[in-house]
């Protein structure tokens, strides 16, 4: 994944807290499935695009605010040309300013999808932030400061308007950054298995620590999140190339395609072949086809 080879490594919020950035992209614009430590937000300039994230695919059109927890798998598939602002900041933004937020984390309400439809309150505040970085303001203590209150205040405004909820959390918030290099790894060398001795020396612990705490701050076992990010992958594939089922499995590294299917179906409810049919290439074609038709 070349995302994860270039582009992640050289964008670290975990050391600035925030970052905002504005990006114009093609119809044909994919963003390959990535993870990591900290949590972003993308707002829809103008334009039609999937954002894909773990596992469930959500259409968003102009106006609409994506949220994306840490360690979340995502991708995005345009279905327009769309212009996006990508707001991401670090756990360390939140415990900076609030001393209870060690033991909390931000999550949309319970049952409510990632995808936000911004109040009045909220959108003006987003297009203050994308003011901010249309502006390209050169690097100073000044100008990251405006941008960490600006984000700060999108945060309080989702909050109090109930688009953000705080929740308890047995997250190891602190070992979230070392994650990332384990993380990295796996998306690196889907082909390849990875053990949890390898894992824990990926993340500088001791195998008995890294078992422990990767189920903490994850939620599962590391064995099953290894399958859960190759299921990932596997959807990424179906979605952006032509490749064969059976490929596809190899591809992944998780085995025949008997198995791959199972695990698939398992993970994602419906079937490779069903995933491809729904959200694949000649789905989105269709469905610019029809948002060209309506504009029409």
């Amino acid at each position: 994944m070349e995302f994860q080879k270039v582009f992640q490594t050289q964008d670290v919020p975990e050391r600035a807290h925030t970052s905002c950035a504005y990006y114009r992209t093609a119809a044909d614009g994919i963003f390959p499935m990535h993870c990591h430590s900290h949590y972003e937000l993308s707002f829809i300039a103008s334009g039609t695009r999937y954002e894909i994230c773990e596992g469930k695919n959500h259409l968003v059109g102009a106006g609409g605010l994506f949220f994306i927890p840490p360690f979340a798998f995502h991708a995005n598939k345009n279905v327009t040309p769309v212009d996006v602002m990508v707001i991401q900041f670090s756990p360390n933004l939140l415990y900076g300013n609030s001393s209870e937020m060690g033991r909390f984390t931000l999550t949309r309400p319970k049952g409510e999808s990632l995808l936000i439809t911004p109040s009045k309150s909220v959108r003006e505040i987003l297009l203050k932030i994308l003011d901010f970085c249309l502006a390209l303001k050169p690097f100073s203590t000044a100008n990251e400061f405006h941008r960490n209150s600006l984000i700060l205040e999108l945060l309080s405004l989702l909050i109090d308007t109930g688009e953000l909820t705080i929740s308890d959390s047995t997250n190891v918030s602190t070992r979230m950054p070392e994650l990332d290099a384990v993380i990295n790894h796996i998306l690196s060398h889907p082909d390849t298995r990875t053990d949890m001795k390898q894992a824990a020396k990926l993340a500088n612990m001791s195998y008995y620590a890294f078992s422990r705490m990767f189920k903490e701050a994850i939620g599962v076992n590391f064995s099953d999140y290894c399958n859960i990010i190759r299921v990932r992958l596997a959807e990424e594939l179906l979605i952006t190339t032509s490749l064969s089922v059976s490929e596809i499995a190899e591809k992944t590294g998780i085995g025949t395609q008997s198995y791959f299917s199972r695990l698939f179906k398992q993970q994602s409810g419906i079937s490779p072949t069903e995933y491809r049919a729904r959200f694949g290439l000649d789905a989105v074609n269709k469905k610019q086809s029809e948002i060209s038709f309506i504009k029409l």
